[in-house]
């Protein structure tokens, strides 16, 4: 039976290999974010006792709650108004966002 330090060690070969980078292309979706949501599943798994390897389909369920998060945050950040796209459609934080993040470590 595999146990967890090595399922999470051929996790994290996969996630440096880049086998996920093609479904994680939303802002707010990162490598770490799909590492740390299978690391938090596989120590769920277990502290109760089960097998601490997840399955294909579970790790495509993981990337897609990602994606979903990504997308999420995305969204709201963008109804604040805290970024805006440049003249070649790429995301740069706008006026209001800079201020926010300014304000933030005023704090």
């Amino acid at each position: 039976m595999e146990t967890k330090d090595l399922f999470l060690a051929k996790i994290d070969k996969r996630i440096a290999a880049g086998e996920f980078d093609d479904q994680l292309n939303l802002p707010f979706t990162s490598t770490e974010l799909l590492k740390t949501a299978i690391e938090d599943k596989v120590n769920k798994r277990d502290e109760l006792g089960k097998t601490p390897m997840l399955s294909e389909t579970e790790i495509k369920n993981l990337i897609e709650d990602v994606r979903e998060v990504g997308l999420s945050t995305y969204k709201i950040f963008k109804e604040l108004g805290l970024w805006e796209k440049d003249k070649d459609g790429a995301l740069k934080v706008s006026k209001k966002g800079a201020m926010a993040i300014k304000q933030s470590f005023l704090m």
